[in-house]
């Protein structure tokens, strides 16, 4: 046997959508990098191989909605078990929203996430920062520092921002700092706990 971290996937459908692939071949790792795809892969003979005949193989898969609830709500979920079952299942990095207790709406509870993730963590794990502070739809957060210490996205999960002029705001931070705004689209104002739309068939019902 190979004296370094060796072996070839063989039989499956191998799709990578950055490379146009999306048909039968073999794929050649070594010390965890892809070395070569292809119908023929040239490797050393005595290194093992996996079948993966009637299985799909393909770049690890990115959840970007996930709730891993540390901290203050391990009882529900860790870091720990959430990315363990996300690397199960092909999961290679996910996005963590931030309704947490407290909320990751500050700089030093998303640098809890990121050690915690980076000591207990099966797979990558990208925070999601608030919008607001608390998740109130009060007031924003700050979104340059949040930027800058690796928040990937905004939203006040779970929660709709109510004032429109707040939301404005904060799609113009979102804009300047060529970051994203994931939304609940809510308006308890409004939806006060129904579960239909006002129309048509709200009315005759």
């Amino acid at each position: 046997m190979s004296s370094r971290a060796e072996f070839v996937i063989t039989g499956g459908r191998v799709i990578d959508p950055a490379e146009g692939r999306d048909g039968r071949a073999a794929v050649y790792v070594r010390d965890g990098a892809i070395v070569a795809v292809g119908e023929i892969v040239i490797a050393p003979a005595n290194i093992p191989c996996v079948d993966a005949a009637g299985l799909i193989v393909c770049p690890g898969l990115i959840d970007i909605h996930v709730h891993l609830r540390e901290p203050g709500e391990a009882h529900k979920e860790t870091i720990a078990a959430g990315t363990r079952g996300a690397a199960a299942g092909g999961f290679t990095a996910v996005c963590c929203m931030p309704n947490t207790i407290p909320p990751i709406d500050n700089v030093e509870t998303l640098g809890w996430v990121q050690r915690r993730a980076k000591e207990l963590g099966a797979s990558r794990v990208y925070p999601v920062a608030a919008v607001t502070r608390g998740r109130s739809g009060t007031e924003l957060v700050d979104f340059d520092a949040l930027v800058q210490a690796g928040a990937v996205a905004f939203s006040d999960d779970g929660e709709g921002i109510e004032d429109d002029m707040l939301m404005s705001e904060a799609l113009d931070n979102a804009r300047r700092l060529r970051t994203i705004i994931s939304s609940h689209s809510e308006f308890k104002d409004i939806s006060q706990g129904g579960v239909m739309h006002l129309g048509s068939v709200s009315e005759r019902l």
